[in-house]
């Protein structure tokens, strides 16, 4: 079956007849063999939809392989063609339907035309193609070929036979890999035969915009650069591709220490615009600290009135301690897991239904943070009174720095208040390391095994405590580029080692 899904432009159905088959195929189960009841391996499996499966045929895997040994990349053939399955109204029809042609391709060059129908290629008889399942197989005779073999095409046209001869060409990817101008605050591609096509354009010049970051020096501009937008001059000086942008980029930073104003002429929707973007030295994003607000350091839940009853105290509102922060401010002051807590400054707290849980924190951080509460409540059915002296709140999640890490894509942060009062609880010693938040699919640290949640105690046996560290290390072994990096982790209660192997 041909999955219609699309990967960085390209469609994952155009060359591969999938083996669709009922085994189930869980994240991480891809590039596992899909296995006959003779030991054979007659796929690999590559994605899940719902209860099917879809692999790869294993003649098709092999060739590949082969290649990509040999070679380090797949080569192939174009054309310039686009085929689509026969209309239903074409029952008589033999072949594919010629959907489009590219402007200025082998095909276009050779005179075939959107409407014909191709039923061979090289003397080999197409299938007729009445479903989208079917057009693999077109495509795959082209693609297969090698670039620069003379083929002949025979079909249809108005009902007489035709023959088209062409030559192949080396065919592109739909898109140029996406990279980052951080001074700009944007990410770019070179254009490619497709992207440049499909944007109407007669060559490849210039650079294409991909994404601008939020609050950036891009998105700022005004009028502000956004993705589709192509790049044709940066200081009056046209730019074809992004090594010349990067290259003045460079240039342009270098004796600067603060963004400068420099003009950028872009086409957006065939219309020619002129903006002014500030373009300066890459810097970490500084992320604005909160607030200072008061902090007692427990979580509570609503006292509801079916709790109170069953607790014996039918009729009171408040809550319920159900955690302390170590060293908070409301362990100091005695509190327990289990306490209720009834009053604050002598004032019921006003908390007997579910939606009613973010009461009682608003009402602390209400006060100043170097305050002196009372809490009245109960423990053990008996009445008590607590003192808290209040401390400023603990550094919240959103201001914790983090580094996102391109080659071994994953990104990771300094550890949270909780994360570190969890640790002083289950390990009982001082929490260290650095919490991993996101791992990207098939990147290299997903491959040697690194999750999100793992805390990165060591790598190469250096110590990880600081974003700072974890930087300076990860962009030094660019440098040494070793056969493989290990990394120590925490994984819950147990310690692990991760041997990663980056290709460099």
């Amino acid at each position: 079956h041909q999955i219609g899904l699309t990967l960085d432009g390209e469609k994952v159905g155009e060359l591969v007849r999938w083996i669709g088959h009922d085994a189930i195929i869980y994240p991480g189960n891809s590039g596992g063999p899909l296995v006959n009841p003779a030991g054979e391996i007659i796929g690999v499996n590559e994605v899940g939809i719902a209860s099917l499966g879809g692999a790869i045929p294993s003649n098709l895997a092999k060739k590949v392989a082969a290649e990509l040994i040999d070679k380090g990349h797949v080569t192939r053939s174009w054309i310039g063609v686009e085929a689509q399955p026969l209309l239903r109204s074409m029952a008589n029809q033999k072949g594919a339907l010629v959907a489009s042609v590219w402007k200025g391709s082998p095909a276009e060059q050779a005179g075939i035309k959107p409407g014909d129908f191709i039923t061979a290629y090289q003397d080999i008889a197409l299938p007729d193609c009445h479903a989208a399942e079917d057009l693999p197989i077109f495509n795959a005779m082209v693609l297969n070929t090698k670039p620069g073999t003379e083929v002949t095409l025979a079909g249809q046209r108005d009902g007489q036979p035709h023959t088209w001869k062409l030559t192949t060409v080396l065919r592109e990817p739909t898109l140029d890999k996406e990279a980052e101008l951080r001074e700009w605050g944007l990410t770019t591609r070179d254009f490619t035969q497709v992207s440049a096509l499909e944007k109407s354009r007669d060559n490849k010049d210039g650079v294409l915009v991909d994404t601008t970051r939020a609050g950036g020096p891009s998105a700022e501009a005004k009028p502000p650069l956004r993705g589709g937008d192509v790049i044709t001059k940066v200081g009056g000086k046209p730019v074809k591709n992004r090594a010349e942008l990067i290259a003045f980029t460079t240039d342009f930073v270098k004796d600067i220490t603060e963004p400068k104003p420099l003009l950028v002429e872009f086409e957006r929707d065939r219309q020619h615009y002129a903006t002014v973007v500030k373009v300066g030295p890459p810097k970490d994003p500084v992320k604005p600290r909160l607030a200072e607000k008061a902090w007692m350091g427990l979580n509570t839940q609503v006292i509801t009135d079916e709790l109170a009853t069953a607790m014996g105290i039918a009729g009171k509102k408040g809550v319920r301690v159900t955690s302390l922060a170590p060293d908070s401010p409301a362990k100091r002051a005695g509190l327990l897991e289990g306490d209720l807590l009834l009053k604050l400054d002598g004032k019921v707290i006003n908390a007997r239904r579910p939606e009613d849980s973010e009461m009682f924190p608003e009402l602390i951080l209400a006060y100043p943070v170097d305050a002196t509460v009372e809490l009245t409540g109960m423990r053990d059915g008996q009445p008590q009174t607590w003192t808290v002296s209040l401390a400023p709140r603990p550094i919240d999640d959103s201001e914790l720095r983090e580094y996102k890490d391109e080659l071994f894509e994953f990104t990771a942060r300094q550890l949270s208040t909780a994360q570190k009062d969890k640790m002083k609880e289950d390990l009982e010693q001082e929490p260290n390391g650095i919490s991993v938040l996101k791992v990207e699919p098939s990147g290299w640290a997903a491959l040697g095994g690194l999750a999100p949640d793992d805390v990165i105690l060591t790598i190469d046996g250096a110590p990880m405590n600081e974003i700072d560290a974890l930087k300076t290390k990860l962009l030094s072994l660019r440098d040494s580029k070793p056969r493989s990096v290990v990394f120590g982790i925490r994984r819950g209660p147990r310690t692990w080692f991760l041997e990663i192997e980056p290709r460099w």
